[in-house]
């Protein structure tokens, strides 16, 4: 067996469920393959090249001063080849979840379809683009679901969970498409979330994006084919998490995603339990939290890029494939497949609390829609 590779995490941006926080937009999650001895010997020679004498390293003082940002490219540098960068737009992501738990449950026993024609994508920059232009129907409606999410109590999301009637028509506001498909099938939806409920507690766990990242993390890390030693810097709700994290093809989290995605590298395995620790212990923490320091820092524009070209160039490159932020192709009318999706979204809400076979409706429409496209039977947007 090939020896286990020694991993460290951290993250910056963390404000818990919390995704709508105004002053920290992004979120990152950082692995870095690494020992604490090498850590150590980097981080010494580091503090003496730019005359840092602090005892623990932490990006949010470092990427302050001309000297600190210096010590942060030094260490970016050492490491380039060897992290990895999950980046999170956290409006973006709780819009996702809108996805995750209000669509994906109604077709949980055949939900590839969804998938394999970017609908998820579509879903989340549908919502988060009502969001971010501060829409009243579709704004109030996610702000809503992010207060369901923390008590899985419909009563806080009238707009999703009401109780409405399926016939009323539309009335012309295109987020009607998304609150009628949710009251169409509110049973459905709130019984699955139910389950959720049951399993973790609300609110502290569901909205945590760390167990996102680090799945990414482990998911990069994995390629190499060797079981992965992973340490985290101490997070108790990644901690509560990690326990079903087991890694190998029995683990919960790589059969979703391999059913999400067959296409996908999804393969992982872990030399033992992932451990937590403070990273004033653990160098290799330290150069983890620098690492998703400089990556948030750059990603949320807090302070100036100037004199940052070269981190910035470094950290794009170590950037997650599954990192989360805009794309307005996702949701560009004059592409085929978000035109589309735009239809099959509409006849979604049109088809929602008949009682028929969704994933029939979902293929007929999905057949329907991309014949008119294809004919030039809908209007092309510019």
């Amino acid at each position: 067996m090939a020896a286990p590779l020694q991993i460290f995490c951290d993250e910056s941006g963390q404000t818990g469920p919390n995704l709508l926080d105004a002053q920290q937009r992004i979120f990152t999650y950082a692995g870095v393959a690494t020992t604490d001895d090498e850590a150590w010997s980097v981080i010494s020679t580091a503090r003496q090249t730019h005359g840092i004498l602090d005892d623990e390293l932490k990006a949010s003082a470092l990427l302050k001063t001309d000297a600190g940002r210096a010590l942060v490219l030094d260490i970016l540098r050492v490491y380039a080849g060897r992290y990895s960068i999950v980046a999170y737009d956290k409006a973006l992501a709780l819009s996702a979840k809108v996805f995750e738990y209000v669509y994906e449950p109604v077709f949980q026993h055949r939900p590839e379809l969804l998938y394999a024609k970017d609908l998820h994508r579509f879903v989340a920059m549908y919502c988060y683009t009502f969001l971010i232009n501060r829409d009243d129907l579709g704004g109030e409606a996610v702000r809503q679901f992010l207060a369901f999410m923390r008590s899985y109590d419909p009563a806080t999301a009238p707009l999703l969970f009401g109780t409405h009637d399926e016939r009323d028509p539309f009335e012309g506001n295109p987020f009607e498409m998304v609150t009628k498909f949710a009251n169409g099938y509110r049973d459905v939806i709130i019984a699955d979330n139910q389950s959720e409920r049951d399993a973790l507690r609300p609110g502290t766990l569901t909205l945590d994006l760390a167990s996102s990242g680090l799945f990414s993390i482990l998911c990069h890390f994995g390629k190499e084919r060797r079981p992965l030693d992973v340490t985290c810097d101490e997070h108790p709700q990644l901690e509560t998490i990690s326990k079903t994290l087991v890694g190998g093809d029995d683990d919960p989290s790589i059969m979703r995603a391999r059913r999400l995605n067959p296409q996908a590298d999804i393969s992982w395995t872990l030399a033992g339990r992932i451990r937590f620790d403070q990273s004033r212990n653990r160098p290799g923490l330290q150069v983890a939290d620098l690492i998703a320091g400089a990556a948030s820092t750059l990603a949320s524009g807090r302070t100036t890029k100037r004199g940052m070209e070269a981190h910035l160039e470094l950290v794009d490159l170590h950037i997650n494939p599954h990192t989360m932020m805009p794309d307005y192709d996702a949701v560009r009318q004059k592409l085929r497949g978000p035109a589309v999706n735009w239809m099959v979204l509409y006849g979604l809400g049109e088809h929602a609390g008949r009682g028929e076979n969704p994933h029939l409706v979902l293929r007929e429409l999905y057949a329907e829609s991309e014949r008119r496209w294809d004919a030039g039977e809908t209007p092309r947007a510019a």
